[in-house]
């Protein structure tokens, strides 16, 4: 459940000298130690040696549970369908009761489960996020005919666990509204501090990258930061054009998101295992040789059909192969302006 595939993005609007290999960091970094509380549907990553906060990846974006006292922070609520099944789960795994929701950007695959949490949580996202919920109706619904069809792949311990919600959220697809969906609360600011039980977690808004309302999430006590999509972690990155993407502004924000971390830090991405600040250099590396080959390619005549049927070097290996066509027209499309 931790790849990435077509379901993950379905119904997103999409964007419309010789390569040498990435750097080592854009490959899969290490797999953390796993656990699965009985009865829980997700499996659970701890990260650092606290205990206060775990990975869970899997069902849309990856999600990063911070627990303190009794207060708890949720990054990221995955698909739809499977909103309830994260909120039972996280309250399994020590959850407290003054729980807040923190959205890192407007994708379907990080907020779709919000519509869970509305009487169970405070909901947090950039400004920039809140004009774009109503337009991402069609993609929620379409998750929950998606995950109908996926139920009869599951193993049976975990279906018995997610059926009910999946079958609920199904049986309401007609009566979904964007309110739903939408977070109680507007990050304003560059810089916000929060306190989650005493602990500090500070939400940075560096400008548009991903999206245009991408917000990175830094717990310093514990040298965890989760980048949401600004950083694919072995895969080629997501390019929404309609979104607020800014492949140009993207590098510079992940240069300061860098400033942020030193060689112990652990890296949640948006998407792909979990590593250390490496992964946030091999996204940059991509972001600028994308622009390098494409720019090459335009320089050589090539039509952007071309381009888009290119595997340049740098992208073999790496996840989401359905994503580079997208990447590589984005990029000659602006190259092009």
């Amino acid at each position: 459940m931790d790849s990435l595939d077509r379901r993950d993005f379905l119904g997103l609007t999409l964007a419309a000298g010789a390569a040498a290999a990435l750097p080592a960091p854009l490959a899969l970094a290490r797999p953390r130690r796993r656990s699965s509380l009985e009865g829980t549907f997700f499996d659970a990553s701890p990260l650092g040696g606290s205990g206060n906060a775990s990975a869970i990846l899997g069902e849309g974006g990856n999600s990063l549970l911070l627990k303190s006292g009794d207060a708890s922070l949720l990054v990221d609520s995955k698909l739809g369908p499977f909103g309830r099944v994260l909120l039972d789960d996280i309250r399994k795994l020590g959850a407290g009761r003054d729980l807040t929701v923190l959205n890192t950007h407007h994708h379907g695959d990080h907020t779709g489960g919000n519509h869970a949490f509305k009487d169970a949580a405070l909901v947090r996202a950039h400004e920039n996020a809140f004009p774009k919920f109503e337009a991402s109706m069609d993609w929620y619904r379409s998750m929950g005919e998606q995950a109908v069809r996926q139920l009869d792949q599951m193993p049976a311990d975990k279906r018995g666990l997610a059926e009910p919600a999946i079958m609920d959220y199904a049986e309401r697809l007609a009566d979904l509204a964007a309110g739903d969906f939408l977070p109680d609360t507007p990050i304003t600011e560059p810089e916000t501090i929060i306190d989650i039980g005493g602990l500090t977690v500070m939400l940075y808004a560096y400008g548009p990258g991903h999206t245009d309302n991408d917000v990175v999430v830094s717990i310093p006590e514990l040298n965890i930061i989760h980048t949401g999509d600004l950083v694919f972690n072995g895969w080629n990155p997501f390019m929404d054009a309609n979104g607020g993407c800014d492949p140009r502004n993207w590098v510079g924000v992940l240069e300061n998101v860098e400033k942020l971390c030193d060689a112990d830090t652990i890296v949640v991405p948006g998407h792909g295992e979990i590593g250390d600040v490496s992964i946030i250099r091999g996204q940059i590396a991509y972001i600028q040789r994308i622009f390098q080959e494409v720019g090459r390619s335009i320089g050589q005549e090539q039509t952007r059909e071309q381009v888009t049927e290119t595997t340049y070097a740098f992208q073999h290996g790496l996840g989401g192969e359905w994503i580079r066509p997208i990447a590589n027209g984005f990029i000659y499309d602006l190259l092009q302006e």
